[in-house]
């Protein structure tokens, strides 16, 4: 299932609106700004799940960004909203054992990521924050595309056929909603007057998505899980070169 791009322009302007409201009515400490970086995801599951396949699973690398909001509740801790697309998904190559079939499977999964986290500022100086970050977040599946490249082994006798499949399609049938934990930890630092961060997080799915496989064969129950690296700037907020200490 895919949202229209109408549907996220709409998205993206309420969560500007909302900015605008919060740090003009009440909210002068909150924080706005962007972010971007790398993102490397996987997709994992458990042996028993997996127990008809041997599974070899590897990274899909892209990307991921988007905005945030930051409301401090003292110096060293608060609470921060987010607005995130990020690329998932995984490279799967997958044997079945009780069948001569081996396959390469690449999922691609596009999606909205809210999160909602608490951040902790473990060290605090002047123009230097190291901070921990925990939280949740929902996502909302944007794009989903699946594609298979793979061979099967035709017994005639003495000889064997290898015989090439392949597929490609989206997955309309992949649950929409993804739900997550958040961890991670990061640096506020200062750099030619402005505030800049730069920030690790794991994010861990706790659904289970049926993701197929290849005609006529049942979906494989797995999870997902992601690393993302970023790079953000504040636009605006209570600059770090103002504390004291």
């Amino acid at each position: 299932m895919k949202f229209k791009s109408k549907q996220i322009s709409a998205m993206f302007g309420f969560v500007l609106v909302f900015v605008f409201f919060q740090v003009g009515n009440g909210f002068p400490q909150v924080q706005f700004g962007v972010k971007a970086g790398y993102n490397f995801s996987q997709h994992y599951g458990t042996n028993i799940e997996a127990e008809d396949y041997n599974v070899t699973t590897h990274f899909r690398h892209a990307a991921g960004g988007g905005i945030y909001l930051y409301f401090p509740v003292t110096d060293r801790f608060g609470l921060q909203q987010e607005l995130l697309y990020v690329f998932k998904g995984s490279r799967e190559d997958i044997s079945l054992i009780d069948s001569p079939v081996r396959v390469r499977v690449d999922y691609d999964m596009d999606y909205l990521e809210i999160p909602f986290v608490f951040k902790y500022k473990v060290l605090l100086k002047k123009h230097f924050a190291l901070y921990s970050i925990t939280g949740f977040a929902l996502s909302i599946l944007m794009h989903a595309q699946y594609r298979l490249d793979g061979t099967v082994d035709i017994a005639d006798g003495d000889e064997i056929t290898i015989v090439p499949i392949s597929d490609s399609h989206s997955m309309p049938d992949t649950d929409i909603f993804d739900y997550s934990f958040v961890y991670g930890g990061g640096v506020d630092f200062s750099f030619r007057n402005m505030d800049m961060f730069f920030e690790y997080r794991f994010t861990i799915g706790w659904n289970v998505l049926q993701l197929p496989t290849y005609k006529n064969e049942p979906p494989v129950p797995l999870r997902n899980q992601s690393f993302l690296f970023t790079l953000g700037m504040r636009l605006w907020g209570n600059s770090i070169k103002n504390r004291d200490g």
